[in-house]
């Protein structure tokens, strides 16, 4: 069953939700003080996806973010991540297109984000939304301590 979802601008008011999204979709996770910091950077911006709900912030579940960072005329994208009940329902898809048109808003050209060379939704994802893989950063990805660290596709997106 498909899950009825806005995707609206989040801000600082919003870290602590995207610190408990970050925490389940990534290692390692951000506080929600380091998501604060983020938003308060220059060129910072970002997207939360939530399950529509009454009240004045219309969210009732939050179900994902995208965060992202403009310098000139490119933007990367920090961190993503949705919900693993919530994935596959055009979330992460709505999210991305968010952050691109509001990047290109804002005069950039071209989008990058790097993904774990392991994390082959992700990529098809990212590919099905016009990123091509331009390059590769070995090691990229910390391990855990029995595991050792993974490399990252670079991906990129003319705008």
């Amino acid at each position: 069953m498909r899950t009825a979802f806005t995707v609206i601008p989040a801000g600082r008011e919003y870290a602590a939700v995207v610190a408990v999204l970050l925490a389940a979709a990534m290692e390692p996770p951000w506080s929600a003080d380091a998501v604060a910091a983020f938003f308060e950077a220059p060129g910072s911006f970002a997207f939360l996806a939530a399950e529509s709900g009454p009240g004045p912030q219309k969210i009732a579940r939050p179900l994902g973010f995208v965060l992202c960072r403009q310098a000139g005329e490119t933007c990367d994208i920090a961190a993503m991540g949705v919900t693993a009940e919530a994935r596959r329902q055009g979330i992460g898809r709505a999210l991305i297109e968010a952050a691109c048109e509001e990047a290109a808003k804002r005069g950039v050209r071209e989008m990058f984000l790097e993904v774990a060379e392991s994390n082959a939704s992700a990529r098809a994802l990212y590919a099905g939304q016009n990123f091509h893989e331009v390059a590769k950063r070995a090691g990229y990805y910390p391990g855990a301590t029995d595991k050792k660290a993974e490399d990252a596709v670079v991906m990129r997106r003319d705008l």
